[in-house]
């Protein structure tokens, strides 16, 4: 594993712009995606779809949710001070600073991202590009054509504001349970079992029977404003096969203690599999930005593809991105959905949030 990953990382640097496929929603939409593209795809495990929203359509959510965020939290973009005030106080802060999230979930710019037709239909493709039939038996474990809304936030960046942070790699949807739950330990067991090539990353399997809340065929966002490597924005390392197959074993290698589960918090009870330079280091060297988007642009990633957010803003606008999600109908979503939407009633945060 570590040989493989070590040359796979070495053809990510040589040409990061050609790992990541960049599609255009019409070649969704009219169903004309090359092979190519999809073979970078499946590899990489992250995907940039251009003009899924239109420019001027985007153009404009961005200024309402601006004028909401304003006004909700009384701050002045041209006055970083009344951010440090009114968001990241130390007496009631109202946001992470990591990364510039915003706890912002019901505002009517995200339920128009969330709910757009051209939304819709990219998310159906995206789940689509899983197998949904449990190799066991051939039962459907999820119906890719229908997907449903994962309420999440939105990421606000002042470009220069030291206060906003980046965020640093990590795995979401669970840190301990990858090993110790057994539908996990049955999703990745080809992977345990020194059989690489035998691991389909793209089999639905368990990944709807684990303690996780939800099922999220990608993790994604939609750009609200131009930006790029320096705006303060995604970084990923695009691989899923040998990065997955070098996380889980890490912790068996001989440099490192017993029971040491590299990146698990020491309680094991954290939802995020913290990516490391003390543990991953080989990993983390294929890490790239996944380079300019404009307004109107999405980014997908696999849940098992590593990522974080740069950890400065050094570019001129701010660096505005709506948190949406491909989830397709499955038992276990069902049942989350019926939660959050009791939490929209009472206007309480999702369940998967604080």
């Amino acid at each position: 594993v570590y040989e493989r990953l070590d040359a796979v990382v070495d053809e990510i640097l040589a040409d990061p712009e050609a790992w990541i496929p960049s599609i255009e929603y019409e070649d969704i939409a009219n169903g004309r995606v090359s092979d190519d593209d999809m073979r970078k795809l499946r590899r990489a495990g992250v995907v940039k779809i251009r003009r899924v929203i239109p420019k001027d359509v985007t153009e404009g959510m961005n200024r309402d949710i601006m004028e909401d965020f304003k006004a909700l939290f009384g701050v002045d973009p041209d006055n970083p001070d009344t951010y440090r005030k009114n968001i990241y106080g130390d007496q009631n802060p109202k946001a992470f600073t990591l990364g510039g999230v915003q706890e912002m979930y019901y505002s009517k710019t995200q339920f128009e991202a969330r709910q757009h037709p051209h939304m819709h239909k990219v998310k159906a493709w995206l789940n689509d590009v899983w197998t949904n039939l449990d190799k066991e038996n051939e039962e459907v474990t999820c119906l890719p054509e229908l997907d449903v809304i994962y309420v999440d936030r939105w990421r606000h960046r002042l470009p220069g504001f030291d206060v906003q942070t980046g965020m640093k790699e990590h795995l979401d949807n669970g840190g301990m349970c990858r090993w110790a739950d057994p539908a996990w330990r049955e999703v990745y067991e080809p992977l345990m079992d020194g059989k690489l090539d035998e691991y389909d990353a793209w089999h639905v399997g368990k990944r709807v029977r684990t303690s996780a809340q939800f099922f999220r065929s990608f993790q994604g966002w939609l750009a609200l404003t131009p930006q790029g490597p320096g705006d303060g924005t995604l970084e990923v390392v695009p691989l899923l096969k040998e990065s997955i197959a070098y996380l889980l074993l890490r912790p068996f290698a001989g440099d490192v203690p017993v029971h040491q589960f590299c990146g698990v918090t020491d309680t094991g009870g954290s939802e995020t599999l913290e990516i490391t330079c003390k543990w991953h280091a080989a990993l983390l060297r294929g890490k790239v930005s996944v380079g300019k988007v404009e307004a109107g642009d999405t980014v997908w990633w696999h849940p098992d593809v590593v990522h974080g957010v740069e950890e400065y803003h050094t570019g001129e606008g701010a660096s505005n991105v709506l948190y949406v999600a491909a989830a397709p109908m499955c038992p276990q979503n069902a049942r989350y959905v019926a939660k959050q939407r009791d939490a929209l009633r009472k206007g309480d945060a999702p369940p998967d949030f604080p």
